[in-house]
């Protein structure tokens, strides 16, 4: 009696590996990555010495930012602007029912943070954050 037995013999190079699984999860760490950068944006655009806060975080983005300095300088978003301007914009309606950051440096006088603010309650902003480091 001859005994014979079935070889199967695999053919070199015919396992593989099942990537759709791997490349599902690179796809999620990719659009996780782009989602996160995207959200990040970088809110102190001039260079400030803003006053310390132990809990001063907001989180609204803000439509404008307003910026004072020590020299007195006011700047809306990054251009310097001259109070008189700022109080006609206010005027035409350009800052209403949007969110206004406001940054003030320590040394800035009191009475001109209160100008700006004048300025801000005449032009009926939505929303009004403080800036605190």
């Amino acid at each position: 009696m001859r005994y014979s037995k079935k070889i199967s013999r695999r053919k070199v190079g015919d396992s593989a590996i099942d990537m759709s699984s791997l490349m599902d999860i690179i796809f999620i760490l990719l659009i996780f990555v782009m989602m996160s950068v995207s959200f990040a944006k970088n809110f102190k655009q001039l260079e400030i010495d803003l006053p310390k806060s132990q809990n001063g975080t907001s989180e609204l983005s803000p439509d404008t930012q307003i910026s004072i300095k020590a020299n007195d300088k006011i700047y809306l978003d990054q251009l310097e602007i001259s109070i008189d301007k700022l109080s006609e914009l206010a005027k035409e309606g350009k800052l209403s029912n949007q969110t206004v950051s406001v940054n003030v440096e320590n040394k800035v006088p009191y009475e001109s943070f209160l100008k700006i603010l004048d300025i801000l309650k005449q032009a009926r902003i939505k929303k009004l954050n403080l800036g605190t480091e």
